[in-house]
């Protein structure tokens, strides 16, 4: 009886310790290795795109977008689509504007705050255009309000998408490693995985931030303050192969086994944890069956 006790317990802990694994990264970014110009034209360099098209708490019908993603031993590239028929630049609160978030957790803590000198946890918001200030940029760095250091390290640029701001706009941005190598954080090599998430605030009539759209709705808005509250994993993967002389790259079949060597690693973490459930729950009937054997021996 006690053996069968024990199995169950050993059984609980795997299946909670499972959980979170299978959680964190459930959306896959792949991000071929590539030096990005930043001028707001779509490099060929840049992976897959993937949808920010989640709302919170069950907004409908504000911005969304797609991301396009690259790297190289100094940066991160992001190139964000944004598709927003309602353009507001001026409010007086930054986080209201229309904008983009971007989320860095550099060094997969998924601590439980982003005050943390030790481990590199960035939020940078890019607004659609500058206020009649000037102002467009601004950044968190663990815990810190705009980091002078990253603010003047980071490049981007923004605009409208095809000349009219009621089209949307487009955001494109590199974040530097040298800023996240100031708190250990390891060099950016293929192979790496990094935690991320994207935010589009959409602001409908100038008055107020009116929805708010991620990767998933999953913990949405809890990404400024919290790193455990990010569902993307940005994989840096090989660089595309060159276009050959008939304009042939192959790049989408070079990356495609990666792709499907991830998706694979993280299907099974999903499916470990259902086998855990099911072992729990054999468990938990073998305890019923010995107590019910034991019941009627006595």
């Amino acid at each position: 009886m006690k053996k069968i006790l024990a199995f169950v317990l050993f059984a609980s802990l795997l299946l909670t310790l499972a959980i979170p694994a299978a959680a964190v990264g459930e959306v896959q970014l792949f991000a071929p290795q590539a030096t990005i110009n930043i001028d707001g034209n779509r490099d060929d360099g840049y992976g897959d795109p993937v949808n920010i098209n989640a709302y919170r708490d069950g907004f409908e019908g504000g911005a969304t977008g797609v991301v396009w993603t690259a790297w190289d031993a100094d940066y991160l590239y992001f190139y964000i689509e944004v598709n927003d028929t309602t353009p507001n630049h001026e409010h007086g609160s930054s986080w209201e504007r229309d904008c983009i978030e971007i989320f860095l957790d550099w060094d997969n803590h998924q601590g439980d705050g982003n005050d943390n000198d030790d481990h590199a946890y960035w939020q940078i918001r890019v607004a659609s255009a500058p206020n009649e200030d000037g102002d467009q940029l601004f950044n968190t760095r663990n815990g810190q309000s705009d980091d002078e250091d990253l603010m003047n390290a980071i490049k981007y640029v923004a605009m409208p998408k095809d000349g009219d701001y009621k089209n949307g706009y487009i955001i494109e941005l590199a974040a530097p490693y040298k800023i996240a190598a100031e708190t250990g954080t390891a060099a950016l090599a293929e192979g790496r995985q990094i935690i991320v998430d994207f935010q589009i605030a959409d602001n409908f009539d100038g008055s107020q931030r009116d929805s708010q759209a991620f990767l998933t709705s999953e913990d949405a808005d809890g990404q400024y303050g919290n790193p455990t509250a990010c569902h993307g994993m940005l994989n840096l993967i090989a660089a595309k192969p060159a276009a050959d002389e008939g304009g042939q790259g192959g790049g989408e079949e070079a990356d495609a086994g990666v792709q499907e060597e991830v998706k694979a690693s993280s299907t099974k973490t999903g499916d470990s944890a259902v086998i855990l459930i099911v072992l729990a729950i054999a468990m938990a009937g073998a305890v019923a069956v010995t107590r019910k054997a034991s019941k009627s021996r006595a």
